[in-house]
Protein backbone atom coordinates (compact mmCIF):
# COMPACT_ATOMS: atom_id res chain seq x y z
CA UNK A 1 0.00 0.00 0.00
CA UNK A 2 2.81 2.69 0.94
CA UNK A 3 4.15 1.72 -2.24
CA UNK A 4 1.12 2.44 -4.40
CA UNK A 5 0.79 5.83 -2.29
CA UNK A 6 4.10 6.90 -2.82
CA UNK A 7 3.60 6.38 -7.06
CA UNK A 8 0.54 8.24 -6.95
CA UNK A 9 2.89 11.33 -4.62
CA UNK A 10 5.47 11.29 -7.79
CA UNK A 11 2.72 10.73 -10.29
CA UNK A 12 1.28 14.41 -8.93
CA UNK A 13 4.78 15.99 -8.57
CA UNK A 14 5.25 14.98 -12.40
CA UNK A 15 2.30 16.19 -13.22
CA UNK A 16 2.61 19.25 -11.62
CA UNK A 17 6.43 19.91 -12.96
CA UNK A 18 4.55 19.01 -16.83
CA UNK A 19 1.89 21.63 -16.39
CA UNK A 20 4.28 24.41 -14.89
CA UNK A 21 6.03 23.49 -18.49
CA UNK A 22 3.14 23.77 -20.37
CA UNK A 23 2.04 26.85 -18.61
CA UNK A 24 5.88 28.71 -19.14
CA UNK A 25 5.41 27.60 -22.91
CA UNK A 26 2.39 29.45 -23.11
CA UNK A 27 3.99 32.52 -21.60
CA UNK A 28 6.70 32.47 -23.93
CA UNK A 29 3.93 32.45 -26.52
CA UNK A 30 2.31 34.76 -25.33
CA UNK A 31 5.64 37.02 -25.16
CA UNK A 32 7.16 36.62 -28.33
CA UNK A 33 4.59 34.27 -30.72
CA UNK A 34 2.61 37.05 -31.22
CA UNK A 35 2.60 40.06 -34.09
CA UNK A 36 0.00 42.86 -33.48
CA UNK A 37 0.42 41.75 -29.12
CA UNK A 38 3.76 41.73 -28.77
CA UNK A 39 4.74 45.45 -27.73
CA UNK A 40 1.72 45.20 -25.02
CA UNK A 41 2.07 41.45 -23.69
CA UNK A 42 4.25 40.24 -21.27
CA UNK A 43 5.99 43.60 -20.59
CA UNK A 44 5.57 46.27 -22.98
CA UNK A 45 9.59 47.05 -23.24
CA UNK A 46 11.64 44.41 -21.74
CA UNK A 47 14.64 46.73 -21.79
CA UNK A 48 12.55 48.72 -19.01
CA UNK A 49 13.31 46.45 -16.34
CA UNK A 50 16.13 47.00 -14.09
CA UNK A 51 18.46 44.62 -13.00
CA UNK A 52 16.28 44.45 -9.42
CA UNK A 53 13.49 43.39 -11.32
CA UNK A 54 15.29 40.85 -13.76
CA UNK A 55 16.49 39.70 -10.80
CA UNK A 56 12.89 39.12 -8.55
CA UNK A 57 11.84 37.45 -12.13
CA UNK A 58 14.68 35.17 -12.29
CA UNK A 59 14.20 34.26 -8.30
CA UNK A 60 10.36 33.51 -8.84
CA UNK A 61 11.76 31.37 -11.60
CA UNK A 62 14.30 29.29 -9.98
CA UNK A 63 12.08 29.07 -6.77
CA UNK A 64 9.38 27.42 -8.90
CA UNK A 65 11.92 24.73 -10.47
CA UNK A 66 13.54 23.93 -7.64
CA UNK A 67 10.46 23.55 -5.32
CA UNK A 68 9.15 20.63 -8.42
CA UNK A 69 12.80 18.87 -8.02
CA UNK A 70 13.24 18.76 -4.72
CA UNK A 71 9.25 17.60 -4.15
CA UNK A 72 9.99 14.80 -7.37
CA UNK A 73 13.68 13.57 -5.48
CA UNK A 74 11.91 13.74 -2.12
CA UNK A 75 8.85 11.71 -3.09
CA UNK A 76 11.10 8.46 -4.30
CA UNK A 77 12.46 8.70 -0.58
CA UNK A 78 9.94 9.57 1.50
CA UNK A 79 6.35 9.64 2.48
CA UNK A 80 3.59 11.97 0.53
CA UNK A 81 3.15 14.49 3.67
CA UNK A 82 6.88 15.36 3.32
CA UNK A 83 6.33 16.29 -0.89
CA UNK A 84 2.98 17.85 0.02
CA UNK A 85 4.88 19.45 2.82
CA UNK A 86 7.83 20.71 0.37
CA UNK A 87 5.20 21.76 -2.43
CA UNK A 88 3.58 24.02 0.21
CA UNK A 89 6.68 26.03 1.17
CA UNK A 90 7.69 26.59 -1.90
CA UNK A 91 5.00 27.25 -4.19
CA UNK A 92 3.89 29.41 -0.79
CA UNK A 93 6.75 31.71 -1.64
CA UNK A 94 6.55 31.78 -5.26
CA UNK A 95 3.35 33.11 -4.73
CA UNK A 96 4.12 35.82 -2.22
CA UNK A 97 6.93 36.57 -4.85
CA UNK A 98 4.67 36.99 -7.84
CA UNK A 99 1.62 39.04 -6.33
CA UNK A 100 3.97 41.20 -4.46
CA UNK A 101 6.66 41.87 -6.78
CA UNK A 102 5.80 40.27 -10.37
CA UNK A 103 2.06 41.07 -10.82
CA UNK A 104 2.93 44.64 -11.51
CA UNK A 105 5.44 44.28 -13.93
CA UNK A 106 3.05 41.86 -16.25
CA UNK A 107 0.65 44.18 -18.76
CA UNK A 108 -0.51 41.48 -20.49
CA UNK A 109 -4.11 40.62 -18.70
CA UNK A 110 -3.82 37.13 -20.86
CA UNK A 111 -0.74 36.29 -19.35
CA UNK A 112 -2.12 36.92 -15.98
CA UNK A 113 -4.96 34.74 -17.03
CA UNK A 114 -2.34 32.06 -18.31
CA UNK A 115 -0.85 32.15 -14.50
CA UNK A 116 -4.16 31.25 -13.15
CA UNK A 117 -4.98 28.96 -15.26
CA UNK A 118 -1.21 27.12 -13.90
CA UNK A 119 -2.53 27.65 -10.64
CA UNK A 120 -5.67 26.35 -10.91
CA UNK A 121 -4.11 23.02 -12.50
CA UNK A 122 -1.60 22.89 -9.87
CA UNK A 123 -3.99 23.14 -6.42
CA UNK A 124 -6.45 20.29 -8.40
CA UNK A 125 -3.12 17.98 -8.19
CA UNK A 126 -2.20 19.17 -5.19
CA UNK A 127 -5.69 18.30 -3.62
CA UNK A 128 -4.70 14.53 -4.53
CA UNK A 129 -1.47 14.74 -3.42
CA UNK A 130 -3.39 15.68 -0.35
CA UNK A 131 -6.02 12.49 -0.28
CA UNK A 132 -2.59 10.32 -0.40
CA UNK A 133 -1.41 12.27 2.52
CA UNK A 134 -4.82 11.65 4.30
CA UNK A 135 -4.72 8.13 3.37
CA UNK A 136 -1.31 7.47 4.27
CA UNK A 137 -2.01 8.85 8.37
CA UNK A 138 -4.99 6.81 8.51
CA UNK A 139 -3.48 3.88 7.61
CA UNK A 140 -0.56 4.59 9.98
CA UNK A 141 -3.03 4.94 12.70
CA UNK A 142 -4.77 1.62 12.25
CA UNK A 143 -8.67 2.32 12.88
CA UNK A 144 -10.66 -0.26 12.67
CA UNK A 145 -12.71 -0.06 9.62
CA UNK A 146 -11.04 2.18 7.55
CA UNK A 147 -10.44 0.21 4.24
CA UNK A 148 -8.14 2.27 1.99
CA UNK A 149 -8.27 0.24 -0.43
CA UNK A 150 -11.99 1.51 -1.05
CA UNK A 151 -10.89 5.00 -0.60
CA UNK A 152 -8.10 4.41 -3.67
CA UNK A 153 -11.27 3.12 -5.44
CA UNK A 154 -13.18 6.17 -4.83
CA UNK A 155 -10.48 8.24 -5.50
CA UNK A 156 -10.11 7.39 -9.31
CA UNK A 157 -13.77 9.02 -9.91
CA UNK A 158 -12.88 12.10 -7.80
CA UNK A 159 -9.08 12.64 -9.77
CA UNK A 160 -11.54 12.42 -13.19
CA UNK A 161 -14.37 15.31 -11.72
CA UNK A 162 -10.96 17.43 -10.82
CA UNK A 163 -9.38 16.53 -14.38
CA UNK A 164 -12.94 17.82 -15.88
CA UNK A 165 -13.06 20.72 -13.63
CA UNK A 166 -9.93 21.75 -14.64
CA UNK A 167 -11.02 21.35 -18.48
CA UNK A 168 -13.84 23.77 -18.04
CA UNK A 169 -11.91 26.35 -16.22
CA UNK A 170 -9.12 26.52 -19.33
CA UNK A 171 -12.34 26.82 -21.62
CA UNK A 172 -13.27 29.76 -19.70
CA UNK A 173 -10.08 31.41 -19.63
CA UNK A 174 -9.41 30.31 -23.36
CA UNK A 175 -12.49 32.14 -24.07
CA UNK A 176 -11.83 35.29 -21.74
CA UNK A 177 -8.27 35.43 -23.88
CA UNK A 178 -9.93 35.10 -27.29
CA UNK A 179 -12.11 38.28 -25.73
CA UNK A 180 -8.94 40.01 -25.03
CA UNK A 181 -7.47 39.32 -28.28
CA UNK A 182 -10.80 40.72 -29.80
CA UNK A 183 -10.43 43.89 -27.63
CA UNK A 184 -6.66 44.35 -28.77
CA UNK A 185 -7.43 43.69 -32.60
CA UNK A 186 -10.03 46.38 -32.17
CA UNK A 187 -7.55 48.65 -29.84
CA UNK A 188 -5.48 48.40 -33.15
CA UNK A 189 -8.35 49.22 -35.26
CA UNK A 190 -8.87 52.06 -33.34
CA UNK A 191 -4.82 53.23 -33.13
CA UNK A 192 -4.43 52.62 -36.68
CA UNK A 193 -7.49 55.42 -37.35
CA UNK A 194 -5.85 57.70 -35.13
CA UNK A 195 -2.82 57.56 -37.06
CA UNK A 196 -4.32 57.68 -40.41
CA UNK A 197 -6.15 60.82 -38.61
CA UNK A 198 -2.87 62.80 -38.11
CA UNK A 199 -1.75 61.70 -41.79
CA UNK A 200 -4.90 63.53 -42.62
CA UNK A 201 -3.61 66.57 -40.67
CA UNK A 202 -0.37 66.89 -41.96
CA UNK A 203 -2.06 66.60 -45.77
CA UNK A 204 -4.22 69.46 -44.22
CA UNK A 205 -1.05 71.70 -42.74
CA UNK A 206 0.32 71.38 -46.69
CA UNK A 207 -2.75 72.52 -48.42
CA UNK A 208 -3.24 75.23 -46.06
CA UNK A 209 0.26 77.44 -45.70
CA UNK A 210 -1.79 80.47 -44.68
CA UNK A 211 -3.54 78.21 -41.33
CA UNK A 212 0.03 77.10 -40.43
CA UNK A 213 1.32 80.25 -40.38
CA UNK A 214 -1.05 82.10 -38.06
CA UNK A 215 -0.55 78.97 -35.75
CA UNK A 216 3.00 78.41 -35.71
CA UNK A 217 4.86 81.63 -36.98
CA UNK A 218 2.25 85.04 -36.30
CA UNK A 219 3.50 88.55 -36.56
CA UNK A 220 3.43 89.90 -33.13
CA UNK A 221 2.73 93.72 -32.43
CA UNK A 222 5.30 95.19 -29.84
CA UNK A 223 5.48 91.52 -29.02
CA UNK A 224 1.98 90.64 -28.15
CA UNK A 225 -0.12 88.26 -30.03
CA UNK A 226 -3.26 89.72 -31.58
CA UNK A 227 -5.19 87.43 -33.51
CA UNK A 228 -6.56 88.13 -37.05
CA UNK A 229 -9.10 91.04 -37.49
CA UNK A 230 -10.91 89.39 -40.25
CA UNK A 231 -13.91 87.03 -38.40
CA UNK A 232 -13.37 84.02 -41.00
CA UNK A 233 -9.80 84.00 -41.23
CA UNK A 234 -10.02 83.69 -36.97
CA UNK A 235 -12.81 81.32 -37.23
CA UNK A 236 -10.55 78.96 -39.40
CA UNK A 237 -7.51 79.34 -37.75
CA UNK A 238 -10.28 78.01 -34.56
CA UNK A 239 -10.85 75.34 -35.93
CA UNK A 240 -8.03 74.57 -37.33
CA UNK A 241 -6.93 74.48 -33.69
CA UNK A 242 -9.60 72.77 -32.24
CA UNK A 243 -9.05 69.89 -35.07
CA UNK A 244 -5.18 69.56 -33.80
CA UNK A 245 -6.78 69.55 -29.97
CA UNK A 246 -9.30 66.89 -31.32
CA UNK A 247 -6.75 64.77 -32.17
CA UNK A 248 -4.37 65.12 -29.22
CA UNK A 249 -7.42 64.70 -27.04
CA UNK A 250 -8.10 61.25 -28.51
CA UNK A 251 -4.37 59.81 -28.66
CA UNK A 252 -4.31 60.82 -24.80
CA UNK A 253 -7.82 59.17 -24.17
CA UNK A 254 -7.03 55.91 -25.85
CA UNK A 255 -3.74 55.62 -23.69
CA UNK A 256 -5.76 56.11 -20.65
CA UNK A 257 -7.69 53.08 -22.04
CA UNK A 258 -4.44 51.02 -22.47
CA UNK A 259 -5.80 51.64 -26.58
CA UNK A 260 -2.60 52.99 -27.56
CA UNK A 261 0.89 51.84 -26.82
CA UNK A 262 2.88 53.28 -24.19
CA UNK A 263 5.77 54.39 -26.69
CA UNK A 264 3.12 55.70 -29.07
CA UNK A 265 1.54 58.06 -26.77
CA UNK A 266 5.09 59.30 -25.39
CA UNK A 267 6.32 59.94 -29.02
CA UNK A 268 2.91 62.17 -29.24
CA UNK A 269 3.91 64.23 -26.15
CA UNK A 270 5.97 66.39 -27.72
CA UNK A 271 4.06 67.36 -30.07
CA UNK A 272 1.55 68.62 -27.27
CA UNK A 273 4.24 70.53 -25.82
CA UNK A 274 5.38 72.32 -29.00
CA UNK A 275 1.36 73.10 -29.48
CA UNK A 276 1.88 74.78 -25.55
CA UNK A 277 4.34 76.56 -26.52
CA UNK A 278 2.72 78.74 -29.51
CA UNK A 279 0.83 82.24 -28.45
CA UNK A 280 -1.96 81.74 -31.19
CA UNK A 281 -2.74 78.99 -29.59
CA UNK A 282 -2.61 80.26 -25.75
CA UNK A 283 -4.77 83.10 -26.89
CA UNK A 284 -7.70 80.96 -28.37
CA UNK A 285 -7.21 78.25 -25.17
CA UNK A 286 -7.73 80.73 -22.81
CA UNK A 287 -9.25 84.26 -24.47
CA UNK A 288 -11.43 82.74 -27.15
CA UNK A 289 -12.62 80.01 -24.43
CA UNK A 290 -12.17 76.81 -25.89
CA UNK A 291 -10.37 74.58 -23.33
CA UNK A 292 -13.71 73.98 -21.53
CA UNK A 293 -14.43 71.78 -25.11
CA UNK A 294 -12.26 69.09 -23.71
CA UNK A 295 -12.03 66.57 -20.98
CA UNK A 296 -10.69 68.04 -17.35
CA UNK A 297 -7.58 66.33 -17.33
CA UNK A 298 -6.27 66.51 -20.54
CA UNK A 299 -7.65 70.39 -19.86
CA UNK A 300 -5.06 70.52 -16.96
CA UNK A 301 -2.70 68.75 -18.77
CA UNK A 302 -2.46 71.84 -21.52
CA UNK A 303 -2.79 74.34 -18.98
CA UNK A 304 0.64 72.60 -16.97
CA UNK A 305 2.44 72.90 -20.48
CA UNK A 306 1.22 76.47 -20.95
CA UNK A 307 2.55 77.31 -17.34
CA UNK A 308 5.74 75.88 -17.95
CA UNK A 309 6.06 77.97 -21.48
CA UNK A 310 5.47 81.41 -19.51
CA UNK A 311 8.31 80.70 -17.30
CA UNK A 312 10.87 83.43 -17.57
CA UNK A 313 14.62 82.23 -18.09
CA UNK A 314 14.07 80.74 -21.43
CA UNK A 315 17.38 82.38 -23.83
CA UNK A 316 16.48 83.10 -27.72
CA UNK A 317 16.86 80.41 -30.21
CA UNK A 318 20.29 81.62 -31.50
CA UNK A 319 21.90 81.05 -27.89
CA UNK A 320 23.52 77.72 -27.29
CA UNK A 321 21.81 77.05 -23.98
CA UNK A 322 18.31 77.48 -25.54
CA UNK A 323 18.08 73.89 -26.56
CA UNK A 324 19.29 71.87 -23.62
CA UNK A 325 17.09 74.39 -21.58
CA UNK A 326 14.05 73.56 -23.53
CA UNK A 327 14.36 70.05 -22.85
CA UNK A 328 14.50 70.29 -19.69
CA UNK A 329 11.25 72.48 -19.72
CA UNK A 330 9.90 69.74 -21.82
CA UNK A 331 10.76 66.97 -19.56
CA UNK A 332 8.75 68.85 -17.04
CA UNK A 333 5.88 68.30 -19.11
CA UNK A 334 6.56 64.64 -20.06
CA UNK A 335 6.73 63.83 -16.38
CA UNK A 336 3.27 65.13 -16.16
CA UNK A 337 1.98 63.91 -18.73
CA UNK A 338 2.92 60.12 -17.07
CA UNK A 339 0.76 61.15 -13.78
CA UNK A 340 -1.94 62.53 -15.58
CA UNK A 341 -2.43 59.39 -17.33
CA UNK A 342 -1.99 56.99 -13.93
CA UNK A 343 -1.14 59.01 -10.45
CA UNK A 344 -1.37 55.96 -8.72
CA UNK A 345 1.45 54.32 -11.10
CA UNK A 346 2.79 57.36 -13.51
CA UNK A 347 3.75 56.12 -17.26
CA UNK A 348 7.15 55.15 -17.44
CA UNK A 349 7.53 55.39 -21.05
CA UNK A 350 6.32 58.82 -20.84
CA UNK A 351 8.18 59.78 -17.47
CA UNK A 352 11.78 58.78 -18.85
CA UNK A 353 11.51 59.57 -22.63
CA UNK A 354 13.86 62.18 -23.30
CA UNK A 355 16.24 61.04 -20.73
CA UNK A 356 16.42 57.67 -22.73
CA UNK A 357 16.73 59.23 -25.57
CA UNK A 358 19.93 61.48 -23.78
CA UNK A 359 18.08 64.90 -25.00
CA UNK A 360 17.53 66.07 -21.46
CA UNK A 361 20.51 65.50 -18.44
CA UNK A 362 18.71 64.14 -15.39
CA UNK A 363 20.29 65.23 -12.55
CA UNK A 364 19.97 68.88 -13.99
CA UNK A 365 15.88 68.48 -15.37
CA UNK A 366 15.21 67.64 -11.17
CA UNK A 367 17.59 70.39 -10.11
CA UNK A 368 15.51 72.75 -12.41
CA UNK A 369 11.69 71.23 -11.77
CA UNK A 370 13.29 71.46 -8.01
CA UNK A 371 14.32 75.13 -8.06
CA UNK A 372 11.04 75.90 -10.05
CA UNK A 373 9.06 75.03 -7.49
CA UNK A 374 6.75 73.23 -9.99
CA UNK A 375 4.10 70.80 -9.08
CA UNK A 376 3.40 68.11 -11.33
CA UNK A 377 -0.66 68.65 -11.83
CA UNK A 378 -2.24 70.77 -8.95
CA UNK A 379 -4.92 69.10 -7.41
CA UNK A 380 -5.31 66.28 -10.36
CA UNK A 381 -8.13 64.27 -9.39
CA UNK A 382 -8.45 65.89 -6.56
CA UNK A 383 -5.03 65.26 -5.13
CA UNK A 384 -1.76 67.10 -4.80
CA UNK A 385 1.14 65.20 -7.10
CA UNK A 386 4.42 65.57 -6.19
CA UNK A 387 7.11 65.66 -8.48
CA UNK A 388 9.23 62.48 -9.84
CA UNK A 389 12.09 63.13 -8.34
Amino acid sequence: MSENLRFVAESSVVSIAVITFLAGLFIVYLRFGRVIERRISLWHDLDDLNSSQWFQVGALIVTVILTELIALVVSWRFEAFVTFLVLVVGLSLSAVLYFTRITKLIEDNAVRQAIIMWLAAVLATMSILLTVVGLQFRTSLGAPGFNADKIIAFAGPVSQFIGILIAAVMVVLSNRFSADQAARAKGQETYQGLEFASVELFRFDIANPELVEALWFPTLQDGLYHPPADKIQKHMLEQYICQILNLFEMAYRFRKENIVPHDVYASWIIWMYELCEAEAFQHFWHDEEIAPHYIEDFRKLMNYGIEINRLAGLPDEDDPKYQPLWYVRADAFYRAAAYSISPEEPCTSAADWLRKGELVDGPEADAWFKREGLCMLTKFKGRQIKPAL
